[in-house]
């Protein structure tokens, strides 16, 4: 659904400007506040202390899965767990909840009901054994994408659903996981839509709505839990506004809300998404970071997403070239890195095992693993009828390929790329065919077609171009 949202919303819209990052030089700053133009402070190391897991991949995990995947995580360093969601309502009104009691009406069906398994307290009970600290995930209400802040009605109401369910959260699970359950994530995902703009005109309103409704979360757990934060995770696309204009919605939102300096903001950098171009990624978390040391109301954290998109527009893992990036770019301003989702797309049980390999490589050595795959042998191409279909034999690397780029007159034509289980029996194994319904046209047009075929490993490394002309 955020991708979706991020390719509608970045159609005929202005792109990035470049962020003034001077502050303000006449005006003294107030005792005790952070001076204008402050920044938070990085992390010392460029590694994960966390990752989501969706309720829905992990709905199915037995005791032993978990402890296969808890296993590794706690081996690569990470002790913290975000669990994506508790219960989800569709826009026709029916919820999805992972939980065997619930206050929330539950409709038969395997996509609109309780799923068989109480998600959560698996979830805890092993988390308990492994010493990971848990933040559920309480409701979301898929309304959230087209209602958002321009219903208020609607939305104080989601509020207050919310804040039930984490009441039934706390009283089933709080007592027995006391030490592994430590906090709330919030669901719904803000993003840096037009009415934040600076020349919006309902700015302020909208604003004011978005902190209305954060406070009645915060102000329910607050009492639930004094000592539970609230951690929420939003995103941007850097194509529907500035860095500044970032900046200073933050800062505004974040004034007018009820946060507790425990209470975490760690933004997806929406890498993976497509909304943030890697070289923008640095002043985008500039931004974030100054209106957080501003308000000094709040924890910093990055949510660096580890996925992809193939040509095609299927979801794949990203490289640990581009992923250690964003790591780099995310340590100089955040507390932690956390990500979505390594449990999705790094981890060995789910996915190929070469990019949990890399990672591991990655974090022994402090670099990136530069040796390059095997060129793909025996390229050959037939038609079958009017399609040209390609192949090639599968090629080798030191530590994992992660798939193949498919070039068509020197411009990259298909990427195939690893898949997931997604608790499947067995990961599918990386394609190395595809072919070309236009091979016939361009070849009537110009006499030939030339091809080329690369392999790229989990670290992004291209091996040399495999050539293939038809005729």
């Amino acid at each position: 659904m955020k991708r979706i949202l991020l390719k509608i919303l970045s159609l005929g819209l202005v792109g990035v400007v470049v962020m003034n990052m001077a502050g303000c030089k006449n005006k003294k700053p107030q005792q005790d506040s952070p001076a204008k133009g402050s920044l938070t402070i990085g992390s010392d190391k460029i590694q994960l202390s966390g990752t989501f897991i969706q309720s829905w991949l992990c709905s199915t995990w037995s005791d032993e899965r978990w402890d296969l995947e808890l296993s590794n995580l706690g081996d690569l360093g990470m002790d913290i767990i975000v669990l994506g969601d508790s219960a989800v309502k569709s826009t026709s009104g029916k919820w999805t909840t992972f939980r065997e009691r619930a206050l929330v009406p539950i409709p038969y069906g395997l996509k609109d009901g309780y799923l068989g398994s109480d998600t959560i307290d698996n979830a805890l009970r092993n988390c308990q054994k492994h010493g990971f600290k848990v933040y559920i995930g309480m409701s979301l209400d898929e309304n959230w994408w087209d209602k958002f802040v321009y219903d208020s009605e609607w939305l104080y109401s989601a509020m207050n659903t919310c804040n039930d369910i984490a009441k039934e959260l706390y009283t089933n699970y709080h007592e027995k996981y006391k030490d592994t359950f430590v906090g709330w994530y919030w669901n719904p995902e803000i993003w840096n839509a037009e009415v934040f703009k600076k020349t919006s005109a309902v700015r302020g309103k909208s604003i004011k709505t978005l902190s209305t409704a954060m406070n009645i979360c915060l102000d329910y757990l607050n009492k639930l839990d004094p000592d539970m934060p609230f951690m929420f995770s939003p995103f941007a696309n850097t194509e529907i506004g500035s860095a500044d204009d970032n900046y200073q919605f933050w800062h505004d939102l974040i004034e007018q809300t009820h946060f507790r300096k425990s209470d975490i903001l760690a933004p997806m950098d929406s890498v993976g998404a497509g909304g943030t171009k890697i070289q923008y990624l640095d002043r985008w978390l500039k931004a974030y970071s100054q209106a957080v040391a501003e308000t000094g109301k709040l924890k910093f954290w990055c949510n660096c997403e580890d996925f992809d998109y193939t040509t095609a527009q299927e979801a794949c893992s990203a490289d640990m070239g581009r992923f250690s990036r964003q790591m780099e770019i995310a340590s100089k301003y955040c507390e932690k890195i956390i990500t979505f989702a390594y449990s999705h797309y790094y981890s060995p049980y789910n996915t190929i095992n070469g990019y949990d390999a890399t990672y591991r490589d990655f974090l022994k050595n402090g670099k990136l693993e530069t040796v390059p795959p095997s060129a793909p042998k025996n390229f050959k191409g037939i038609f079958e009828g009017n399609i040209a279909v390609l192949s090639w034999d599968a090629s080798t690397d030191n530590i994992g390929i992660c798939g193949y780029n498919l070039y068509r007159n020197g411009t990259l034509y298909e990427t195939i790329r690893a898949e997931r289980s997604d608790n499947a029996p067995d990961v599918p194994p990386i394609g190395t065919e595809t072919t070309d319904w236009d091979a016939i046209n361009m070849i009537q047009q110009s006499g030939e077609v030339e091809y080329a075929v690369t392999a790229v490993d989990c670290a992004g490394n291209e091996s040399e171009k495999t050539i293939l002309i038809l005729k």
